[in-house]
């Protein structure tokens, strides 16, 4: 019997010997109790408290009556009654030369049986004992992800609740810097194993099937992958797949799978014929969390002064997601010995190859430009705000000229196709850039927006209140200001702006978006040789490109040292659905909480059922103070949360539910950074 928890089955892998007759049932975790004891086998381990500790695999053999309950005695069983079935599983002379220092378990480890306290095993059996406790030590890593059989998912989970000791599902939501440093230590582990049991197949250990290849299979994901559509089915045997474990590995929760070199990869497609229509439930509320948390990050920062930490996540809707971001510390370019921070997020449209290229090359650029200013001042006077935002514009300027004006050098060029191809692609595509950098010498923040993405303010005032200062203005065919600049750019040209766009564009400043600044003539044959977007030609009026520009609107603003304040930039995907002051508001929320705790819980709202043509229909659509919601630990993360529905579960999983492309229609790609400047209680 084997169970549909991510726990390896061993049997299922030894049992492939096509001589061996067997059948795999699956069982449930809420059951995995009651059917050990049915079949009289005693817990193989115990809770901290002294209570029994049911797990599966379980063996039961009907030619010989044995019935066997730990994954290791299962190996040494087979190894002893079928030693045709796998090889020489324990072979002597091989140095297991592994040990983990890992002890904080989710769950506890089998006790060494008296079998596997055998000379000839123990050793094996230490090498598993810490191989299990490695892998155990990591299960955390993937338990949000675990697929579970709806009809029994609550109980599941309640049950893995129970044997990990924690109170609820979500405490094994870890993300941000925490999940890294789990997942670099599980990283570690992985390779110290991997030169282990590079050595053994070295040994090519005669009479073994340890001289072969690796294949990078985990057992435990394709085994979960498919366990709540199996019920008492039995696998087809493959004649050609002879396949093994290395004992060691043999409780853990996933390994390398070694197999002979005759084997293949081919999938197993296992799961039994049916002709009824079986589709996966919406998000749960933990999946939920899971989804809207799984890009998060968070970073607390103690050598810049002012700041004290930093949160970010990412949303996407489209596939792939179009926007991007960039977060960090740098030496100032000013070259006083300090140092800046920045933070930004590009919002892409039509493809993400401008966003890609913003990411990787706008700060840079800006760098480079204010470096230069400083090395042209003289006297150690103070650099007026003005010239530092002249140069910072100047350097979108120039990158947007690098990726746009150089068309008709590229396609001349000599250059291969691919690499012509790669150069055209983020001026075929195009995306919006706010960037913020702090100085720390000065405490100023500058921030420069080109698009429709957003940065405000939240500063908090006497009565403890937060006030909402804007720090940019979202430049698009809706901006009276935008329209009357481009309006006289292009004098006698009627219908520009139309609508709210510029020529059916939504923002009137941006990067790339070459078809609204290359000329008709380029645009044509660009699109004939090099797979161009088509023209705007003849559905819009182009006469005098450009129309768009990347040149931002810088400005700066002093953080006041004695006021708790901080910044959130996010692109207009959030800002759909929440105003400055709401977005303000709900991060000073979650600030109080940081301070004075979560609540412990928080009165469940009831809501009829919704579809989404109630949205504006008794529904609102966008932010609603009611539906306000504190649950998270990161402050982007709760934002987006309670953009998208807050405690209104069936909302914001609806929300989720649909992928690319029909998520379109239902929310954008949502990209939210928060900084905190003088809030020192968050460092604790």
């Amino acid at each position: 019997m084997s169970t549909s928890t991510p726990t390896l089955t061993v049997y299922d892998i030894l049992m492939r010997e096509p001589s061996i007759p067997y059948k795999t049932i699956w069982i449930d975790m809420p059951d995995i109790a009651k059917t050990r004891k049915s079949l009289g086998i005693p817990a193989g381990r115990k809770f901290a408290d002294g209570s029994e500790f049911y797990t599966l695999p379980v063996l039961v053999d009907s030619a010989t009556g044995s019935k066997i309950g730990d994954s290791f005695d299962i190996a040494v069983y087979m190894h002893e009654t079928y030693p045709s079935a796998g090889g020489d599983l324990f072979p002597q002379g091989v140095e297991l030369d592994f040990r983990t220092s890992n002890t904080a378990m989710l769950v506890p480890l089998s006790e060494l049986s008296e079998v596997a306290r055998l000379e000839k095993y123990i050793r094996y059996a230490e090498f598993n004992t810490h191989v299990d406790a490695a892998f155990t030590a990591h299960t955390v890593l993937n338990v949000m992800g675990l697929p579970f059989n709806p009809e029994t998912a609550e109980a599941s989970k309640a049950e893995f609740c129970r044997r990990a000791g924690v109170p609820s599902f979500e405490a094994f939501n870890v993300t941000g810097e925490a999940r890294r440093g789990i997942m670099a230590s599980f990283q570690k582990t992985l390779g110290d194993l991997a030169r282990l049991f590079s050595t053994m197949l070295s040994l090519r250990v005669r009479g073994t099937r340890l001289a072969g290849r690796v294949t990078r299979t985990s057992l435990s994901r394709t085994q979960v992958r498919h366990f709540y559509s199996r019920k008492d089915t039995a696998p087809a045997i493959n004649n050609t797949w002879r396949s093994f474990a290395i004992a060691g590995a043999v409780s853990a929760p996933g390994f390398w799978l070694l197999t002979s070199a005759r084997d293949d990869d081919v999938p197993r497609l296992e799961a039994p014929p049916t002709g009824r229509f079986v589709a996966e439930p919406g998000p749960s509320e933990d999946e939920v969390t899971r989804i809207i948390s799984q890009d998060a990050y968070s970073f607390p920062v103690r050598s810049v002064t002012g700041v004290n930490r930093y949160d970010g996540t990412q949303l996407a809707s489209n596939s792939l997601c179009e926007d991007r971001f960039t977060h960090g510390i740098f030496p100032s370019p000013l070259n006083d010995g300090t140092q800046w921070m920045a933070w930004a997020v590009f919002d892409g449209h039509a493809g993400w190859q401008t966003a890609e290229l913003l990411k990787d090359q706008l700060l840079p650029f800006v760098r480079h430009s204010l470096s230069k200013v400083k090395s042209a001042s003289t006297g150690g006077k103070s650099i007026p705000d003005e010239v530092l935002q002249h140069a910072i514009a100047k350097a979108f300027v120039d990158l947007d000229d690098s990726i746009v004006k150089t068309a008709l050098q590229t396609v001349q060029s000599s250059e291969s196709l691919q690499d012509k191809l790669k150069k055209l692609a983020p001026a075929y595509a195009g995306s919006c850039a706010l960037l913020s950098m702090y100085d720390s010498a000065t405490g100023s923040l500058h921030v420069a927006c080109t698009g429709d993405s957003r940065a405000v303010l939240g500063q908090q005032k006497p009565d403890g209140t937060w006030e909402a200062i804007p720090l940019s203005v979202d430049q698009t065919g809706s901006n009276r200001d935008e329209v009357a600049r481009i309006n006289q750019e292009h004098p006698g040209e009627e219908d520009i702006a139309k609508d709210g766009r510029i020529l059916g564009m939504m923002v009137s400043r941006a990067f790339g978006d070459s078809r609204w600044k290359w000329s008709l003539d380029l645009q044509q044959d660009l699109k004939e040789r090099f797979g161009g977007p088509s023209p705007l030609t003849p559905k819009y009026d182009v006469r005098t490109p450009p129309y768009l520009t990347a040149e931002p609107v810088v400005t700066t603003t002093k953080i006041d040292p004695v006021k708790p304040s901080f910044v959130i930039l996010a692109t207009d995907g959030m800002w759909d659905t929440l105003s400055n002051q709401q977005a303000v508001d709900l991060v000073g929320k979650w600030l109080d909480a940081q301070i004075h705790g979560h609540p412990i819980s928080q009165p469940k709202t009831e809501y009829k059922r919704v579809d989404f043509g109630d949205l504006g229909n008794g529904v609102d659509w966008e932010f609603e103070e009611g539906r306000t919601t504190i649950q998270d630990d990161n402050a982007a993360v709760h934002l987006v949360r309670n953009s998208l529905g807050g405690n209104h579960h069936e909302l914001i999983a609806g929300r989720l539910a649909l992928g690319s492309p029909f998520s379109r229609h239902i929310r954008d790609d949502v990209t939210v950074q928060v900084a905190f400047f003088n809030c020192p209680h968050l460092l604790k």
